[in-house]
């Protein structure tokens, strides 16, 4: 398997979708922002409210969040 680090992340040119839960304790602080600035054409979202299981916590306000990003990127 292959590992990527962040500055391997700057040859990926499609769109890219980085979502977090606002309160996610588990996330080691920065990696998403350091994450972001190395993705061209990222998008980094934070769900107010939600931890690390997000996709749990917010399954609305998650899908939509996809749904948008699928729209403006097809």
């Amino acid at each position: 398997m292959m590992e990527l680090t962040l500055n391997d992340l700057k040859n990926i040119k499609h769109p890219t979708l980085i979502l977090s839960g606002a309160k996610d304790k588990m996330m080691i602080p920065g990696i998403l922002d350091s994450m972001h600035e190395s993705l061209p054409n990222s998008r980094l979202e934070y769900i107010e409210g939600a931890g690390h299981a997000f996709n749990i916590e917010a399954p609305d306000e998650t899908n939509e969040l996809i749904w948008r990003f699928i729209l403006e990127n097809r």
